[in-house]
């Protein structure tokens, strides 16, 4: 049993294995890595490998059927996704299935190694908190040394080291990133509000490639943010060299469901038919609607499982992209934007469903938060009450159930799905939040603390504290990784703990000094008194050091995008006012302007920072894109043009 065992936990952590061989005169563990075998291991108790098969299931199921002496032993090996590294979390909740579970155990006393704020986030949705916090705060996730951190505050994806908490490159996108990325192969992936998928080296942050969930680079106002009619607001995952997402939110506009070669960014398949489909509505009437999908995307075996906002979440064809199933109709409002999978379910707004068809499985309730799940396993609090649950999702049965109909002393025959569910034990854990498990020990989130608690093997027996640590405000979400247990608070707060027994090192803010007046000051402060516009959002074309976009928002309540062609230039405004703190929030830059389809009458100011590089000498054209974008009744164009250009410019506005 040893043998097995052993090989089989190998096998879960380095994802590396997918088969096992069987005979009478023993085992021979097949590996493979991209469907390369390597190597064989043998075993010589054969009649343990059976028993093997459990040892790390949720991630791959193995089942053995002894046939003739010395032949093959019917070994059936599907490995669901690459399961990550045994000291990673390279995405959110861990692992393609979201459990929220790793086999690798901390320290059992952790001490504070270092600690940084970050500004607070502002999430999408902060009326639906309930159902759609996915970006109210911080979600990290970890590969080898790196801490990876996405922001929708300041549209950055950061490096951090593990150890030390120092930074170790930063990479600015096109718009918010409200998502949690994914490490696989030494590529970074995680999807932006301008509808774009982003591939990055994880080593370095440097772009690999990017892709457009709809072809098209128009604009439109949304939380305050320039972004995408199209945001990419589902959360990838990869699996098999692929790596799959979701753009578009409104149906009727579009929405798009994405696999991609992972390595490449070349399309495998595209699913774009879902947002126009004619099907029934929660109140029972036909209409065109679809999914909507926002939330991070999970994988069971063959299935796609595609979150959709305040709807329960749909099922797709991973190989093909063909939906299976969207139960709007039957399950109506009644989801969240977190699916997680186990076995042959789905699990979502504290229910369980079947992966197959979408049918919810009767009475198996997992509360109102997000679950931790194990195999056969689920820890969940509901009411107050920490609660273990021993599951069995392969298992479900099909029965059938006489109910009241509509009619008076009328009833009907409903088909109903069960799961094998017994509770374990249950304790108090009022006003805290469950996180995740690493190893033998629970961890859960209360204000301004981080508690550890040792899980029982004895089925009678409780859950006792292990631990607890000090954290400044709400813990919004955790990571257990590289030995260190990392926690992000709602307020902003990034701390790492680990076993060392070192002064902890507190990572301040960098200070945002307003810097020396000089002629931008004075032409900001010009621009601000002859126009009178100092509220709603003002655009730049041309850009030189972005000078005059800090002094605009310095001086006024103004929200400015600046346009430019030299993408140099503008990574390096990005930079500097990043520094200052007032880039994503207040100001944001975009290169290549001339494929850039901004609102119409988006601005109530127009301005320049560099007349030559904002294409004046476009003449009509430049005129045509000023006052595209200018508000008719009370917007001003303030562009500071040497005489020929202003000549060439007045010729072309009045000219009809």
């Amino acid at each position: 049993m040893e043998c097995c065992r052993k090989y089989a936990t190998r096998m879960c952590c380095s994802a590396r294995f997918v088969a096992w061989k069987a005979g009478d005169q023993g085992c021979t563990k097949v590996m493979a890595r991209n469907g390369t075998r390597a190597r064989s291991i043998g075993c010589a108790r054969p009649e343990y490998c059976a028993a093997a098969r459990t040892a790390c299931m949720g991630d791959f199921e193995v089942s053995v059927r002894r046939r003739t002496r010395g032949a093959w032993a019917g070994v059936v090996a599907v490995l669901a996704v690459a399961c990550p590294g045994g000291d990673d979390w390279p995405m959110w909740r861990h692992d393609a299935q979201r459990s929220g579970a790793t086999s690798m155990a901390l320290p059992a006393q952790l001490q504070l190694l270092w600690s940084r704020e970050r500004p607070p986030l502002k999430p999408a949705w902060p009326d639906q908190l309930d159902r759609m916090a996915f970006d109210a705060g911080y979600e990290p996730v970890v590969a080898g040394r790196l801490l990876y951190l996405g922001s929708s505050h300041d549209d950055s994806m950061t490096a951090y080291d593990t150890e030390t908490g120092e930074e170790q490159w930063r990479y600015t996108a096109d718009g918010p990133i409200r998502f949690a990325p994914v490490v696989s192969d030494g590529l970074l992936f995680f999807v932006c509000d301008d509808g774009c998928l982003y591939a990055l080296d994880a080593a370095s942050g440097a772009l690999r490639w990017k892709h457009r969930g709809f072809p098209s680079e128009r604009k439109v106002l949304g939380n305050t943010r320039l972004i995408s009619p199209w945001p990419a607001r589902g959360g990838p995952v990869v699996a098999d060299g692929r790596v799959y997402f979701a753009a578009g939110i409104w149906p009727f506009m579009g929405v798009t469901v994405q696999a991609l070669d992972a390595a490449t960014g070349r399309l495998v398949w595209i699913n774009d038919e879902q947002g126009f489909t004619f099907m029934l509505q929660p109140h029972n009437s036909p209409a065109f609607a679809g999914i909507a999908p926002q939330g991070y995307l999970a994988l069971c075996g063959d299935r796609l499982t595609v979150p959709g906002g305040r709807s329960v979440p749909a099922g797709f064809d991973r190989a093909t992209g063909r939906m299976l199933y969207y139960k709007l109709a039957e399950f109506g409002k009644s989801g969240n934007a977190y699916v997680q999978t186990m076995g042959d379910c789905f699990f979502n707004s504290g229910y369980a469903f079947s992966a197959k068809d979408g049918e919810r499985v009767d009475k198996v309730g997992l509360g109102d938060g997000l679950p931790v799940l194990e195999p056969r396993a689920a820890y969940f609090i509901d009411k107050g009450k920490l609660t273990a649950l021993r599951i069995d999702p392969t298992a479900l049965r099909e029965t059938e159930k006489k109910i009241l109909d509509a009619k008076p002393g009328a009833r009907q025959t409903v088909r109903l799905l069960q799961m094998s569910a017994s509770e374990r034990w249950s304790v108090d854990a009022k006003d805290q939040t469950l996180h995740l498990k690493a190893g033998p020990r629970l961890y859960l989130g209360a204000r301004d603390r981080v508690i550890a608690l040792d899980v029982p093997e004895a089925e009678s027996a409780r859950p006792t504290l292990s631990w607890q640590g000090d954290v400044k405000g709400t813990p919004f979400g955790m990571v257990a990784a590289d030995g260190k247990l990392f926690v992000v608070t709602l307020e902003g707060g990034l701390y790492g703990f680990g076993g060392k027994k070192v002064p902890p090192v507190r990572h301040a803010p960098a200070a945002s000094l307003a810097p020396a007046a000089d002629t931008w000051t004075a032409k900001a402060r010009a621009i601000l008194e002859k126009t009178g516009v100092r509220d709603g959002y003002a655009v730049c074309f041309g850009i030189a050091q972005g000078r005059l976009l800090e002094e605009l928002a310095r001086q006024s309540n103004l929200h400015l995008v600046a346009l430019d062609a030299d993408a140099k230039k503008v990574e390096g405004v990005r930079r500097y006012l990043a520094g200052q703190g007032l880039y994503g929030s207040r100001v944001a830059a975009l290169a290549e302007p001339s494929e850039i389809e901004l609102p119409p009458y988006l601005a109530g100011l127009v301005v320049t920072e560099d007349i030559g590089a904002a294409g004046v000498s476009g003449g009509a054209r430049f005129a045509q894109r000023v006052f595209g974008v200018l508000r008719p009744y009370g917007g001003v164009a303030c562009l500071e043009t040497p005489g020929a250009a202003k000549d060439a410019l007045a010729q072309a506005v009045t000219t009809p």
